[in-house]
Parts: C-alpha cells; structure tokens; sequence
C-alpha cells in the first residue's frame, strides 16, 4: 500500500511513493504502510505568500514498532522551480534556529514542495516587542541564525544582494528580491502626476523646493560605500517578527521563509529591528540593552562581534539602506491600488489619504536620515 507509485493522494497531487520518505522523516523511522490527508488550510500571507501552506495529518504502521499519527507542514509555491528547499536542508544539518526539513518534492507544473515540522503561528510584532521573555528569545535567535557558520557547499547557492545596485539609479529590476532600486523608485515617485499635483502632504514634499526626494536618491547611492566595507554573514533578507514561530518541544523561537537568504552585511536583520528610533516603536527593553543580548548571543554562537558602538553605528546605516530598498512595495500601494468594491466613495477618499500620509512619513524619514 505505502509503496504503490499509482494512487495519487489529495495532498498536491503527489503519488503515496513520492511521500512515503516524507513521512519516514517526520515519524523518524522506516513505516510499513500510511495514511495522509490535508487536514487544514492555512493562509498564505502568514507563511511568505505566493504559496498554498496546509496541515497535513498521517497515520502509519511501524515496521518495528507500534502503530503511531504525526503531523506535517506542507508549502506548495505558485511559481515553478527551486525556492526554498536548499535552503532549509542546509541550514537544518547546521543546527541553525530553522524549523526540521522532512524533505521537498517537484511536484506537477515543476512547482516545489516543502515539508517542515508543524510549528505555533507566526509571531506577531506586538508579541515579541511587549513580552520581555519572548523578545529575549527572538533576539538570540536572530543571533545564531546570523552567526551560523555558512559550509563550503552551500557559498555556491547563496545569493549575494548588490546593495550599489539595490540603492543606486541605474539599476533594473531586482528579480531576487522583486523591487525596483530605490533611486528609480525615487524618480518614478517625482514624475507621477498622482503624487505631485495635490496639496495634501505628500504633494508638497514632491513639490518642495529644496528637491526632497533628489536628495535622497543622491545620498541614498552614496551608503552603498559605508556597507561593502561591513563584514559579511549569513542574512535572511526579508527578516520581521512574523518570519518566526515557537517550537513545541524544546520551545523555542524558530526562523522560516527562507527564500530570500543570502551572504550580506552581517548585521542586515538586525537592523531591520534594532535600526528603528526609539520615537517609531516602544519595546519592552531598551535598545541598548537589546543589542547588549544580540552581541552576547552572537558571539556566543561562533560570530565576531564588534564593539557595540560599532554595531549601533551599522545598523542605523543599515536600517535606513532596508527602508530605501523597499521603496518600490509603495508606488502600487499608493498610485495603483485596485479599489474596494466593499468602500464608499468617502471610504474610498479616506484610504487613499492615510496611504499618502503614510507614504510621506516614509519619506520624510528617508530624507532626515541622509542629513545626519
């Protein structure tokens, strides 16, 4: 029964042959026979989107023992080809802070497959920043994740951001990360009637006199010089409290999505965190006794750690080059978003105020960065 390479199962249209190895791996011994299905549904946005994630429930019989259930997370991604199975194969068999890999399958249409250990839901930013137990948690996990010594076999597969490129003018499209560089962003943000023409906020810092948003196009290429002097380690690139889950057992926070994992600026996540003034965001500790924890928990873990001013002084130029490198998430939010049938015109008008104030904000951050 379990090695009939004919029955398709309803778990993706994979054959019981294709999941047999599946199942071994996560009941942790060799099954004479078993039962799948796809138990729940789970959404997409929570588990790095552009995919189809589902709970998945087995029953099995032992060869050698007694007869026993499990379960499994399953991703099935939307575009064809390989995406994040290397990834976490690597990573498991390093003992990094990433949840166990039971294996992948290339599954119809070349669409991946990825089988994980079955994890709490994703954490949310209010969680991790207002309990003082998890947030110490989810910092030494950042840092062992960060400070994971990167094998030989797998520099060959990890893609290294140009962040000249990723700030810079010149460059196109970014298909690794999916964003335009910021520079362009910039000049199509100037140039568009939608955000020049109103007397709202976000028109007259478009319109200032002083050339806002030149300005942060023409210092935004200059950091690219500060960070190719960082030393470099192993970034997850797309890091925030909702790319982490707890553990059942031992309980621990774990890191997951790991599509966009690269060699970088060693501090990149970090940044993304740490980097924020203190005015934009309350934590529960105070940002130096949070990098006090990361340093600790990074050099106790294998990595090099500088002296902590060193490190505030990178990751406040990190966390502005993050917020410059995904500018291009904010043209289609604000010029180009489809409308709510569900709003009323007022509704409608609201919406679009809020996303042109929040837009500015954006902005305005950027440009009081360059000038410090």
């Amino acid at each position: 029964m379990s090695g009939d390479a004919t029955p398709l199962t309803a778990v993706f249209g994979l054959t019981k042959a294709q999941l047999q190895p599946i199942v071994e791996a996560a009941a942790g011994e060799p099954v004479a026979y078993f039962d799948i299905t796809a138990s729940r549904p789970l959404p997409a946005e929570q588990w790095g989107g552009a995919c189809e994630p589902v709970m998945l429930e087995f029953k099995f019989g032992s060869r050698v023992g007694s007869p026993g259930v499990g379960s499994v997370f399953a991703k099935r991604y939307h575009n064809p080809g390989p995406r994040e199975a290397l990834h976490y194969a690597w990573l498991s068999r390093t003992g990094a802070p990433v949840p166990r890999f039971y294996g992948s399958i290339l599954g119809p249409g070349d669409r991946e497959v990825i089988f994980l250990e079955c994890i709490d839901a994703p954490n949310k930013d209010a969680r991790i920043y207002g309990d003082e137990k998890a947030c110490l948690e989810f910092l030494k996990s950042l840092a062992r994740f960060n400070a994971t010594r990167v094998p030989k076999a797998a520099l060959g597969i990890l893609p290294r951001p140009d962040w000249a490129l990723r700030l810079g003018s010149t460059g196109t499209w970014d298909d690794h990360r999916g964003y335009w560089p910021a520079g362009r962003v910039l000049e199509e943000i100037r140039e568009h009637e939608d955000a020049v023409q109103c007397d709202d906020r976000l028109g007259l810092f478009c319109r200032a006199p002083r050339a806002h948003l030149q300005e942060i196009a023409v210092s935004a290429a200059k950091l690219a010089r500060p960070i190719s002097r960082m030393a470099r380690g192993l970034v997850h690139d797309d890091f925030r409290p909702a790319q982490t889950g707890w553990r059942r057992s031992p309980r621990e926070i774990i890191i997951y999505d790991l599509e966009f994992v690269g060699i970088g600026p060693r501090f990149h996540d970090a940044a993304t965190v740490l980097g924020e003034p203190e005015e934009d965001r309350a934590f529960c500790l105070s940002r130096p006794e949070m990098a006090r924890v990361y340093l600790e928990e990074y050099a106790r873990a294998g990595g090099a750690a500088p002296k902590l001013d060193t490190f505030r002084h990178e990751i406040r130029i990190l966390h502005l080059a993050h917020r410059l490198s995904v500018l291009g998430w904010w043209p289609g939010h604000v010029f180009d978003a489809p409308a709510d049938p569900d709003q009323s015109e007022q509704e409608r008008e609201e919406d679009l105020r809020t996303r042109r104030d929040d837009l500015c904000d954006w902005l305005s951050f950027l440009l009081a960065g360059v000038r410090q």
